[in-house]
């Protein structure tokens, strides 16, 4: 199931940089590397991600819990920089499962 919703959060990460178009290369989309390029240098990305970010608590209740959880620390806009943060660390999980998360640095979008 997790696999299922990590392609389905892939193919939408996809279909909104097309979307906004914003230059990509589907291939490299794979590559751990090529992705923290395209979240950390582009603005546009960012903002599609904190937009996604937005709509994933009401499709994902693993989300749910991370954005009330980040909410009742803080604010909202911090609760959903938390969900997006939390959508990258799946992603790059799905991309390389092998290299260890806690280990990664994940820039928080701007």
């Amino acid at each position: 199931m997790l696999v299922r919703q990590m392609v389905q959060m892939k193919n939408r990460i996809s279909g909104l940089l097309m979307e906004t178009g914003v230059s990509h290369n589907k291939r490299r989309l794979h590559q751990v590397k090529y992705l923290r390029q395209l979240l950390e240098t582009n603005n546009e990305v960012q903002r599609v991600l904190v937009e996604a970010a937005k709509l994933a608590p009401k499709q994902s209740h693993e989300l749910a819990l991370v954005y009330e959880k980040a909410k009742l620390k803080g604010n909202t806009n911090r609760a959903t920089i938390a969900v997006a943060r939390k959508m990258v660390t799946y992603l790059l999980q799905w991309i390389a499962p092998s290299a260890p998360l806690c280990q990664q640095k994940i820039s928080a979008p701007r």
